[in-house]
């Protein structure tokens, strides 16, 4: 053989190096975190991009959004929370606050939650953790600057918690051109699976165009996020809604209590 013909044959057979484990591929969260440390940013996926329909769906405004707000608005956000910076008080009983940003795919808003909250949420202050934020926009220190104003944060709750304390109910639309009854049944199999005291509100689209509604008040249903998956995963993604908790303002301006 000549010399080309072994270079040839060289070029393709495939690279192998000894002692090199076989490891298998990052998943996407990995991925995430690793561009993150690395570059400062996400470059192939955001982390978050697989609960952004449950963020539509609960949440009042984006995190870059609601910094913009008027003074004292009262807002739920959601996102995960970065750059923390725990700080002492000088209250007696080893008092701390906390100061961290909160992000969503399209930025961060600075975030303040004070000792007596931090006391009672301090376990979800971690690092890229994701939460639903209850408070309200403070723009005593933002001197007149756009998208500048802090988020004065009142309560904490993971995504299932979230689903369950800030909303009173599920709307299911059912579309008569898709959807046949055997789907229904299949529904009320689901349903009836997750028993608790949320509201259940039925939809059907016909084919002439109307929509007839329906509404058994003894059917209450528990708010558990593998519900919705499976009510997902029968429907399409477009069949259910969340129906959300109307806050209850006190004194304070604070979501303090919910009206359901």
């Amino acid at each position: 053989a000549s010399f080309d013909d072994t270079e040839s044959a060289a070029a393709a057979k495939p690279v192998t190096f000894a002692g090199l484990p076989e490891i298998p591929e990052w998943s996407d969260k990995e991925k995430a975190t690793y561009e993150k440390e690395s570059l400062g940013f996400y470059l192939s996926s955001h982390p978050l991009k697989e609960y952004e329909t449950i963020f539509q769906q609960i949440r009042s405004h984006r995190c870059y959004e609601a910094s913009g707000l008027r003074d004292q608005t009262d807002v739920i956000l959601a996102g995960t929370i970065n750059d923390i910076k725990i700080v002492a008080t000088k209250k007696p009983g080893n008092s701390q606050f906390a100061m961290f940003t909160l992000e969503d795919v399209e930025g961060p808003i600075r975030s303040i939650i004070w000792s007596e909250q931090y006391a009672k949420y301090s376990h979800l202050i971690k690092i890229e953790t994701i939460v639903f934020a209850v408070g309200r926009i403070d723009q005593s220190r933002s001197q007149g600057e756009s998208n500048s104003g802090n988020f004065i944060v009142d309560s904490l709750y993971t995504v299932e918690e979230a689903i369950e304390q800030l909303s009173r109910g599920l709307s299911v639309t059912l579309d008569e051109r898709s959807h046949s009854v055997e789907s229904i049944k299949k529904l009320y199999e689901i349903l009836r699976g997750y028993p608790g005291s949320g509201t259940l509100e039925l939809s059907v689209q016909l084919q002439n165009g109307s929509t007839v509604q329906f509404r058994n008040p003894k059917l209450r249903i528990a708010m558990r996020s593998e519900m919705q998956q499976r009510v997902v995963e029968l429907l399409g993604k477009d069949s259910i809604r969340l129906l959300i908790v109307t806050p209850k303002k006190n004194n304070r301006n604070n979501y303090k209590q919910w009206k359901r």
